[in-house]
């Protein structure tokens, strides 16, 4: 049997455990609230960093827009001065090299058809870390445009080339050319390809065969008519299948996505109607056979 004394005793040391128990987890709720404090000092602080550092991102990235924008303009009041902005072509080419933080050294190059309208413009863009040569094509504008790299500000004419001066592998060339034959599209007989032959004649009359495959006829059909005459820039030149030499030539064109065309309002039906080349009967057996 529990004496009074004995159970007295028994209660203090219950209530003294109690208390320990209690310390104990008012201590650790504390330590649990400071760490936690801490975890969000650091997030904060990093929050604040990294918001920071993006500011400063954003404060640097309009800097270095303003300046292109500032580059820009000056580029454009000066070639506006010469009438190049005046031709769309030229305008992205313009922006083109602009928009890379060029600053663009453009020389000019035309020849002149009537008044001060300049036909066959060429354009040379440079820059640091950039020369654009590959981009340069025939074009229409307005205005006296004057040679930026000739101390004597003339104009120097643009002659296109003749189609025997162009060869396989030549790029940046540009020739004035009739459409004197247009057949219509075919396909392979061998396979599922879709082309489309013509002849194209040269003021002098010089003749080449010209080739469209596949989605390119349909993109060229209202661009290449017949008797009209064009300015062609890099065309792919070939060298021909030798047992096609005999009606196509020793050199083919092939006009696709990256050649480019400009309609000239020229009347050339005198080349249309002297490209048919009479053959004897006696030699006829060498064309028998060579069509596609």
């Amino acid at each position: 049997m529990v004496t009074t004394e004995e159970h007295d005793k028994c209660v203090l040391e219950l209530r003294k455990k109690e208390q320990r128990n209690k310390r104990r987890r008012e201590r650790n709720a504390e330590a649990r609230r400071e760490e936690l404090i801490q975890v969000q000092h650091h997030d904060r602080s990093s929050h604040v960093a990294g918001a920071e550092k993006k500011l400063l991102r954003n404060r640097q990235r309009r800097e270095v827009n303003a300046k292109k924008k500032e580059l820009r303009e000056q580029e454009y009041a000066r070639l506006e001065g010469v009438g190049l902005l005046q031709n769309k072509r030229s305008k992205r080419l313009v922006q083109l090299a602009s928009s890379r933080g060029l600053v663009v050294d453009c020389s000019v190059e035309g020849s002149i058809d009537k008044g001060n309208d300049i036909v066959g413009q060429r354009i040379h863009l440079h820059g640091e870390h950039f020369t654009s040569t590959e981009n340069e094509f025939p074009a229409r504008c307005e205005g006296v445009l004057h040679d930026q790299g000739s101390t004597s500000g003339s104009i120097m004419a643009f002659q296109p080339k003749l189609i025997p001066d162009v060869s396989p592998g030549q790029t940046s060339w540009t020739a004035k050319v009739v459409v004197a034959e247009k057949n219509v599209s075919r396909t392979a007989q061998r396979s599922p390809v879709k082309y489309q032959n013509m002849v194209l004649v040269d003021p002098q009359g010089n003749k080449v065969h010209a080739t469209i495959y596949n989605n390119d006829i349909t993109a060229f059909q209202d661009t290449l008519l017949l008797s009209k005459t064009y300015l062609i820039s890099n065309a792919t030149v070939r060298h021909t299948d030798p047992k096609y030499k005999a009606t196509a030539g020793p050199v083919q064109w092939t006009i696709n996505g990256r050649t480019r065309i400009e309609e000239l309002d020229e009347n050339h039906d005198d080349l249309v109607f002297s490209t048919y080349d009479l053959v004897s009967f006696d030699n006829l057996q060498e064309y028998i056979g060579l069509q596609r």
